[in-house]
């Protein structure tokens, strides 16, 4: 399915948050299910998210990393600042999670985390 902002479900948020919007979207419907069934909330989901297309990336290999001559500089795959705002992404995305679920009743201990 692709992503369509009239619909209203947990799938259609984890994609928009994750910017996996387009019409060849980098994970299957399937995929986010599985993540919404296996993480605490879909905070949690959206981050698992965005660690699989990382790593789906990662398989797929960068390529060349880095090539210099005089002035002419290339530079495919790596950690760049893209690969920064990405990890940042996911640990804000995993800190929201942690917040609400404090003080729920499925996740008790984490009322010890306070105001993140």
């Amino acid at each position: 399915m692709v992503y369509d902002p009239s619909i209203r479900t947990d799938l259609n948020w984890v994609r928009l948050k994750i910017q996996d919007t387009n019409d060849s979207p980098n994970l299957q419907d399937t995929e986010i299910d599985f993540l919404l069934g296996e993480e605490p909330n879909k905070w949690y989901a959206a981050a698992a998210a965005l660690d699989a297309i990382k790593a789906k990336r990662a398989a797929l290999g960068g390529g060349l990393v880095e090539k210099r001559v005089e002035d002419l500089e290339l530079r495919f795959g790596g950690q760049d600042s893209a690969g920064d705002a990405i990890d940042r992404l996911i640990e804000t995305l995993r800190r929201e999670g942690a917040r609400r679920l404090a003080g729920t009743s499925r996740f008790p201990f984490l009322q010890t985390l306070g105001d993140l």
